[in-house]
């Protein structure tokens, strides 16, 4: 049986994530609402899982004791209990998972192809996110504000006439279950949710601009929304995909596939182009966007 190393892939989770359109998520209420200072040098060390031809595309924890991947082939999830990892195989319907979020180490959800699943200590709970007329659901990331309050972006999809046909995707979770609450956007897809406060959430996405009368993709537009719990309302169009997302202050920071950062001033509404990262860490900075970016103190 061949062993896949952990590290590696952790350290390329999200630009891969964002290269083959899996998202996952990793921000916890814990992490969103601690905040960390001061110097962290962390020490990175090799684990293994004993799984063959599988790719490991998305991570999260409540702590270093508390850790859940899963990925592309994994029928389940592994856990990490700070010792030893552990399987619980799954019936998805589809060979992975391409979101995983935590509320708290006993409420998690993953998200398998037109379906959620929910771990709330005891075991798993299916739901499912078909919608009528539709033949895809695809989530590519969560937040919430409460065990009761989730939310998870991404797109519907419908194959007419050897096209798949995207609509863009934003589903609420509450006591009653997940119900859909914005399908708007034609032909997109929504990647991230970044949570600014209980009423407030920053989206990225792209758009295919299609020529209809000849039935050619033409080119991909990415955007930027906001969203108030109820309505999508967009900030700004951009020519290349956004890859990662995060909010400092009153700042919306992302970067793009040519890595380029961004700066978006939320009071003045203003968007410019912020800093290129150097060549020798083209290979990390999509990392270094998804969690340096979430330390005030932290510059590039």
């Amino acid at each position: 049986m061949k062993l896949i190393k952990i590290l590696p892939l952790i350290l390329l989770i999200t630009f891969l994530t964002s290269l083959f359109c899996f998202g996952c998520s990793n921000n916890s209420l814990e992490s969103q609402n601690k905040e960390l200072t001061g110097s962290r040098n962390y020490k990175w060390d090799t684990d293994t899982l004993p799984i063959s031809g599988a790719l490991i595309n998305c991570i999260w924890g409540s702590s270093e004791n508390n850790m859940w991947v899963s990925g592309i082939g994994v029928m389940g999830i592994f856990q990490f209990n700070g010792i030893l990892w552990s399987y619980t195989p799954l019936p998805f319907q589809r060979g992975y998972v391409s979101s995983i979020y935590g509320t708290s180490p006993t409420d998690i959800w993953i998200a398998p192809e037109n379906e959620m699943w929910r771990y709330d200590g005891n075991g798993w709970v299916k739901y499912d996110l078909k919608i009528a007329g539709y033949e895809y659901t695809h989530i590519y990331d969560m937040t919430g504000n409460s065990a009761d309050e989730v939310y998870a972006v991404g797109f519907i999809a419908r194959i007419f006439n050897n096209r798949k046909y995207f609509k863009s995707a934003i589903f609420k979770f509450n006591r009653n279950g997940w119900t859909v609450i914005d399908t708007s956007i034609e032909n997109a897809q929504l990647q991230k949710i970044k949570k600014s406060s209980n009423d407030l959430f920053f989206i990225s996405g792209f758009r295919e601009i299609w020529d209809e009368d000849n039935n050619n993709l033409i080119r991909l537009e990415s955007n930027l929304f906001e969203f108030d719990r109820r309505y999508l309302r967009e900030l700004i169009d951009y020519k290349d995909l956004v890859f990662s997302i995060s909010k400092i202050k009153n700042n919306l920071y992302f970067s793009d596939g040519n890595n380029n950062l961004y700066k978006y001033d939320l009071n003045s509404k203003k968007f410019k182009f912020w800093k290129n990262i150097e060549e020798k860490r083209k290979r990390h900075h999509f990392i270094s966007l998804r969690y340096l970016f979430s330390y005030k103190n932290t510059s590039l």
